[in-house]
C-alpha cells in the first residue's frame, strides 16, 4: 500500500499505519499496526560541512611560497550559491599574496565539493597555522584549522680554512682542510666546495681531494670539512682561494658562500749539509793544535740538533790524542748559514794523521734525517 504526501513546512513528521482483515480459513478478524516513522520535512538550502585545510609544503624557509587549500561538502539540499571562504592566519609571520581563487563558487546539492585556494609568503621563522571556513546564502561552516607549516631563516653558510702548517720542505705533503659552518635554520644540502692554489704553483703537485666530494650541513650551527693534498716538488710560496655552492633544503633555491683564501705555505728547500775540515797544515810532536769543522747548511729549510761525528784517525801513520771538543756538541743552523766545531788534539807521533768526519741533523720541517758528505783533511 503507497501513499503521497506533500510537506507544507519545516518540522517532523510522524506516520503510522493501521491494517484489518479476515482469516481465509476460520473467518476471525485479524489486525496489525505500523511502528510510528519520523521524517524531516525542511524548506530546501544549502548544509555546509567544517572544511578541510591543507597548508603547504609542511617546511618551508623564509621568503617561500605556502599554499592554502580549503575543500568543503555541501550535503544540502539546495545547491550553496556564491559561496564564499574566509582565511585567517592564526599563528606565525605571513603575507597575502593571492586568494581566494576562486572569489565565489556554486557548490552542488547533495554532496557538492568545492575548493578555495590562497597563496602566502613566508616573511620570518616560526610555526604558521590557518583557519578558515565557507559561508553561502546565510550558511555557514564550522570553523576549521590547518596543519603546521614550519618556516625556518634560509641557510646561511660561511666558509674557513684551518690553519696551514708552514714552512714545509720539499717532498712533505700540504693538508688543506676547509671548514663550512651553517648557521641558518634550513639544511644546506649538497654542498660543493672548490679549491684553487695561488702563488708559486709550480711547486706542488695535486694528489687527492676534496674529500668527500660534497656534504649536507645541518642548520643551527651544523658543519662539514673538506680535504685536499698537494705534495711540494719546489720552493716557493702558495695559498689557496676557497668557494662552496650548495642549496636550501626547503626551497631548492642555490645557496653562493663568500669566497675565502687561506693563509699561505712557505715552500723550501730541504735542509742540505756539507762539511769542511781545518786544521794546521805542519805541527810539531806534543804541540796541542785546534781541529775545525765548518758545516753548512745550503738548504733554505733550517738543520736542527746539527751535531759532528768522531773524527775517524784511521788509515794515518802519524797519531793524534783528542783534548776536548767536538765544541758544541750540537747547533741548529738556519738555512744558507753554516756554524763551526772545534777539537783540540796532542801531536802524540810523527807522520801524517788523516781526519775524516761528518756531520748530521734533521731537517726542521720534516724532521728527516740529513747527513752531510764525508769531510777530510791531512795534516803533517
Amino acid at each position: 500500500f503507497m501513499w503521497t504526501f506533500s510537506g507544507n513546512g519545516n518540522g517532523t513528521l510522524q506516520f503510522t499505519g493501521f491494517a484489518a482483515g479476515v482469516d481465509e480459513n476460520s473467518g476471525l478478524a485479524v489486525t496489525a499496526t505500523a511502528s510510528p516513522k519520523n521524517v524531516v520535512a525542511q524548506i530546501p538550502r544549502p548544509l555546509l560541512t567544517r572544511p578541510s585545510l591543507l597548508a603547504y609544503p609542511s617546511q618551508v624557509s623564509a621568503g617561500q611560497l605556502i599554499t592554502l587549500v580549503m575543500g568543503v561538502t555541501n550535503n544540502g539540499l539546495a545547491d550553496a550559491d556564491n559561496t564564499t571562504a574566509l582565511a585567517h592566519v592564526n599563528s606565525g609571520d605571513v603575507t597575502l599574496l593571492s586568494g581566494p581563487v576562486p572569489v565565489t563558487r556554486t557548490i552542488a546539492a547533495g554532496g557538492g565539493y568545492g575548493t578555495f585556494t590562497w597563496t602566502y609568503s613566508a616573511n620570518g621563522s616560526g610555526n604558521v597555522i590557518f583557519t578558515a571556513s565557507a559561508h553561502s546564502l546565510g550558511v555557514d561552516s564550522q570553523n576549521n584549522t590547518s596543519n603546521t607549516v614550519i618556516v625556518q631563516t634560509a641557510p646561511v653558510g660561511n666558509l674557513t680554512f684551518q690553519p696551514l702548517t708552514s714552512p714545509l720542505s720539499v717532498g712533505q705533503v700540504i693538508t688543506v682542510v676547509m671548514r663550512v659552518t651553517n648557521n641558518g635554520q634550513a639544511q644546506l644540502n649538497n654542498l660543493i666546495p672548490m679549491l684553487t692554489a695561488m702563488g708559486d704553483t709550480s711547486g706542488i703537485s695535486y694528489i687527492s681531494g676534496p674529500l668527500p666530494v660534497s656534504a649536507s650541513v645541518a642548520g643551527n650551527g651544523g658543519e662539514a670539512y673538506f680535504t685536499w693534498r698537494y705534495n711540494i716538488t719546489g720552493s716557493g710560496s702558495v695559498s689557496f682561494y676557497g668557494e662552496a655552492t650548495g642549496v636550501d633544503a626547503n626551497s631548492g633555491l642555490t645557496v653562493v658562500l663568500e669566497p675565502k683564501v687561506s693563509g699561505s705555505v712557505a715552500m723550501q728547500s730541504v735542509a742540505t749539509l756539507s762539511a769542511g775540515l781545518i786544521m794546521p797544515p805542519v805541527v810539531s810532536l806534543n804541540q796541542v793544535y785546534t781541529v775545525r769543522m765548518y758545516v753548512s747548511n745550503t738548504g733554505m729549510a733550517g738543520a736542527v740538533n746539527v751535531a759532528p761525528s768522531s773524527l775517524n784517525l784511521a788509515g794515518s801513520v802519524g797519531s793524534a790524542i783528542r783534548i776536548s771538543g767536538p765544541s758544541p756538541a750540537a747547533q741548529s743552523i738556519p738555512g744558507m748559514s753554516a756554524v763551526e766545531f772545534t777539537w783540540t788534539y796532542s801531536a802524540v807521533g810523527t807522520g801524517n794523521v788523516d781526519f775524516k768526519g761528518t756531520a748530521s741533523g734533521q731537517d726542521e720541517n720534516s724532521g728527516s734525517t740529513v747527513t752531510s758528505p764525508q769531510a777530510q783533511r791531512v795534516i803533517n
